[in-house]
């Protein structure tokens, strides 16, 4: 019973000690007059605007990291089957799709016209591909 209260005693006395403690380095992300700055603290403090801003590094990563893993595996299935990109791309995509007719055009033409604002004549070409 003496050592559990010995040993409580000896938490309580410490626990203050502990809270008082500095800041692990690797939390540290500046110091100003001798003043830490923490990357929780900045966090805290930029808030919405930090997140918002990893977000789209986030989703750019993502994005460029897709693309890079497509071109990788386009070249080597092109090496595989001893094509260039190029051929093995119309081989696969080009020669399969089919052309867009006039009708599809207009239909496109008529559905977005609030948004496009221009004769159908000028943009014709544009839609075609």
């Amino acid at each position: 019973m003496f050592g559990l209260i010995r040993c409580i005693l000896l938490c309580l006395t410490l626990l203050p000690a502990w809270s008082c403690r500095p800041k692990p380095e690797s939390d540290k992300i500046a110091e100003v007059d001798g003043a830490v700055i923490t990357q929780t603290e900045l966090n805290r403090s930029a808030g919405k605007s930090l997140s918002k801003a990893r977000e789209q590094l986030y989703r750019l990563e993502r994005q460029k990291l897709e693309e890079y893993i497509g071109a990788t595996l386009l070249t080597r299935e092109a090496k595989n089957r001893n094509l260039s990109v190029s051929t093995l791309l119309d081989q696969e995509v080009t020669g399969k799709v089919s052309a867009v007719t006039d009708e599809e055009i207009q239909n496109f033409y008529d559905s977005n016209k609030g948004r496009l604002q221009v004769d159908l004549a000028k943009v014709r070409d544009q839609i075609r591909e």
